[in-house]
């Protein structure tokens, strides 16, 4: 940071003596044009041309010491980069955009904003996210003395370990869904494996007798591939290839496999779901890559980030760091990896139901393999109570056809036993918002009961509001989704739903 504050304040200390002597010039200018026998003078357009000499002399030095230090820190980019980067022809390419663009970063006097540019212009070569420079003196000189002091380094990481635990090492929700379906939300894959162990076990015990398991890694930032490795053996026999690791600075390959030793029971035959997203990133989608290229997952959600190569930080400077992708991952069943492109689910969907599509894909799946009768009933009932859900943004319980409206109401759809229903009533003007009135009173047919009524007893008001009753005295709260739900209806009770009037 010293050398950037130090020339930033030369920079700043000089531009305010040529303004001052810009303005000086400007008033005396103006004074000898409005005294023309002033112009008659020699001397005095001597004068004129020796300030604006020096008046440019003085802020070409500011700009030219500006430009020194966007030189300066350029050059050590690109040092770095030619030294550390996983594709050296790739950092050539990058040197030479970066000194192309020097002129357009001496202009950038806030350093975030410059990092900001530089990052972006170094991932326009190969889309690579790894690659980035950020502004923080504070963590430079942290950064600096991790590297050179033992102790420092010591402290570094015990606070580290401490905000991870209060984190629950990214362990932060496990519970199980309808179906007997579990459901782990894992938002890292952190460094700290052998500590955290004693919580992954925690996790799959409590769901080790789910038949089926949905890992939530949408906003997952990623971390050690030690932990995907731990994680990933709880659900593929040990021994099994998962990835290699070639790193340029060491110039060797580390390859990771699954364990036999885990603290928890073996699920290699469970059904597997991972969601993902625009914010899975690194490690994570290196769990989803491979957990996908050797068929033991499904994918469900949006394409990843696309960060794939292990990088590291270097201090620029005392001000900067850039963080530099050292290394490849390859993996053993395609050859490549995941970089620039992301990983690609199984199964596409909105980010608002990602959750409810991969559980209704579970559902189906369970339904399919099942013999047991009442089992494959059970999974039919949440798979359609799962669609409803899926179904929102639509009209509920009613639907105009000729000149008619058409009510229908399906206990499955509101969670409600079939079994125990004695009747079902509309209420609205129609039926004087009577539960016990005949006109309200809803047929049985089939599964659902419906009632029909002429668009002349309806009315003329632009939406005509009613509810359903079953068994005169409890009044159905309508699905959360429904895009003709109204917060109060007529009588002030909430919520209703109502026809349109079109």
């Amino acid at each position: 940071m010293f050398h950037y504050n130090i020339r930033h304040l030369v920079y700043t200390q000089h531009k305010p003596r040529v303004m001052k002597q810009m303005h000086f010039q400007r008033v005396l200018t103006c004074k000898l044009f409005t005294n023309c026998y002033f112009l008659r003078s020699f001397q005095h357009l001597i004068l004129i041309f020796l300030l604006n000499t020096l008046a440019g002399l003085n802020y070409g030095f500011a700009q030219e010491h500006n430009t020194r230090w966007h030189a300066s820190l350029v050059d050590s980019l690109c040092k770095k980069l030619s030294e550390t980067y996983i594709y050296p022809e790739h950092a050539k390419q990058m040197c030479v955009m970066l000194k192309k663009n020097l002129r357009k970063y001496s202009g950038i006097s806030d350093p975030a904003k410059l990092a900001n540019t530089i990052t972006i212009d170094l991932q326009s070569i190969n889309n690579d996210k790894h690659l980035s420079l950020y502004y923080n003196p504070a963590e430079v000189a942290e950064l600096k003395q991790k590297r050179s002091d033992n102790a420092g380094n010591s402290k570094v990481q015990a606070r580290l370990l401490a905000a991870l635990k209060e984190w629950n090492f990214g362990f932060r929700d496990t519970r199980i869904l309808n179906g007997n379906i579990g459901y782990l939300n894992l938002m890292a894959f952190t460094e700290f494996v052998d500590e955290a162990d004693g919580t992954l076990t925690a996790s799959m015990q409590f769901l080790q007798n789910t038949d089926a398991i949905i890992i939530d890694l949408r906003r997952n930032g990623g971390g050690s591939p030690k932990m995907v490795a731990r994680v990933a053996s709880y659900f593929l026999e040990a021994g099994i290839h998962l990835n290699s690791i070639y790193s340029r600075i060491s110039n060797d390959t580390v390859k990771t496999f699954t364990s036999q030793h885990i603290s928890g029971k073996h699920r290699t035959k469970v059904p597997l779901y991972l969601l993902v997203g625009k914010n899975t990133v690194s490690a994570a989608e290196e769990f989803s890559y491979v957990m996908k290229n050797l068929k033991r997952a499904t994918l469900v959600g949006h394409i990843t980030r696309g960060a794939a190569n292990p990088a590291t930080d270097f201090p620029v400077g005392d001000s900067f760091i850039i963080n530099v992708p050292f290394g490849r991952g390859i993996n053993p069943v395609t050859g490549t990896n995941w970089s620039g492109v992301g990983v690609q689910p199984d199964i596409e969907c909105a980010e608002t139901n990602v959750l409810e599509v991969a559980h209704t894909a579970v559902l189906k799946e369970l339904g399919t393999k099942t013999t047991d009768p009442y089992a494959k009933q059970s999974l039919s009932f949440y798979t359609q109570v799962n669609q409803f859900s899926l179904d929102g943004d639509k009209i509920y319980g009613c639907e105009r056809s000729g000149d008619s409206v058409r009510f229908t109401f399906n206990p499955r759809e509101y969670y409600l036993p079939s079994q125990k229903i004695t009747s079902i009533a509309v209420i609205s003007h129609f039926s004087e918002w009577n539960p016990s009135n005949r006109h309200g009173r809803m047929q049985k047919v089939g599964s659902t009961y419906s009632l029909t009524i002429p668009n002349d007893n309806m009315g003329l008001d632009d939406y005509i509001p009613f509810q359903f009753v079953v068994n005169g005295n409890y009044y159905v709260t309508p699905p959360l989704r429904a895009k003709n739900k109204l917060l109060a209806g007529p009588t002030g009770k909430e919520p209703y739903l109502y026809v349109l009037n079109n």
